[in-house]
């Protein structure tokens, strides 16, 4: 407890320095008593007290200018985020499109697959049919001959 109190003695010693040691500005003018005249220089205020009220209005002046640039840039961006938002409504429909486009892509793509291999498989089969054909062919021709044969053959033995 002794301890605590030790500390927190210390701790306001230190604030009561820390605040009486703190440069106090005098609030400007001139404090009248009751009955007694206004000066007529400065009205009520002293000569730096009038410097500091006409760079306190041409603060006020420039913060004014600088507020209406800033409600003007506001306004601007504004009608750009607008703008922008038009924009992403294009691109956001536009990438549907071209989704839809895609999947359409996608489709043909996978029909011209079935009929190149419905292709490759009537080739495959046309050329068996062919070679079947052609084999058949030349049995017939071996085979035609034979009636040719058997009529020389019965023309030779006099019938």
């Amino acid at each position: 407890m002794r301890k605590l109190l030790q500390i927190a003695t210390i701790l306001f010693i230190l604030w009561a320095g820390i605040a009486l040691g703190a440069e106090i500005k005098p609030i400007p003018g001139q404090h009248l008593r009751q009955g007694e005249i206004a000066p007529a220089e400065g009205v009520l205020f002293f000569q730096e007290s009038l410097v500091a009220i006409a760079n306190a209005l041409q603060e006020r002046e420039q913060l004014r200018a600088e507020r209406d640039n800033l409600q003007a840039q506001v306004e601007t961006l504004k009608v750009e985020s607008e703008e922008l938002q038009i924009a992403i409504a294009n691109l956001k429909e536009a990438n549907q499109k071209l989704v839809l486009a895609n999947d359409k892509a996608d489709f043909m793509i996978s029909n011209f697959t079935v009929i190149l291999g419905m292709y490759k498989q009537a080739l495959v089969d046309f050329r068996e049919d062919n070679k079947s054909l052609r084999n058949e062919l030349w049995w017939q021709k071996v085979l035609g001959f034979i009636p040719v044969i058997g009529l020389v053959a019965a023309i030779v033995g006099g019938f």
